[in-house]
């Protein structure tokens, strides 16, 4: 079934079987992949969830992808940040004839959190390993190298010890 071969690909301590397995995609990938998340227009759920769920089957990404989900849900977005933060400043949109992104906090917030709530409803349905994500305690060294990808904003200071 499914789930055993996924443990399979599990770390274990003393065996590097899964940190050794190829990534479905490269790290710094990830934060780029969740910013789709915060399109005005929504992707197709179904593409979305499927992405997810399959970078969630490899260790290692789904230690970023779900650390990214926890981030992006307990951060609030600010306001003139760098579109290249996470969340980002605002919902990326189509601008026709030069208009400015509308911004509008509790709006970026309200959009991501509904997506990362429904696709990770899916993921742990079908992912144990999802689940026991949420229930390890880390430590700040361990949250740093999985999202050190992440695109910091400026009120996070040098030192990123606002995790």
């Amino acid at each position: 079934s499914l789930l055993e071969r996924l443990a399979d690909y599990d770390e274990t301590p003393g065996d590097t079987q899964g940190t050794q397995m190829e990534f479905p995609l490269s790290l710094p990938a990830i934060p780029n992949i969740c910013r789709l998340l915060y399109l005005r227009q929504e992707i197709a759920v179904t593409p979305m969830t499927r992405l997810f769920f399959n970078l969630t089957l490899h260790p290692q990404t789904r230690n970023c992808v779900l650390g990214h989900f926890l981030f992006l849900l307990c951060r609030r977005p600010e306001v003139g940040s760098s579109p290249l933060a996470l969340p980002p400043p605002h919902l990326f949109e189509s601008l026709e004839s030069g208009r400015a992104p509308l911004v509008n906090v509790q709006e970026i917030q309200a959009v991501g959190s509904q997506r990362i709530l429904s696709i990770l409803a899916y993921l742990l349905r079908r992912i144990p390993q999802c689940g026991e994500f949420f229930a390890k305690q880390w430590s700040q060294d361990k949250w740093k190298e999985v999202l050190q990808t992440t695109y910091w904003t400026e009120s996070d200071g040098k030192d990123h010890s606002t995790l």
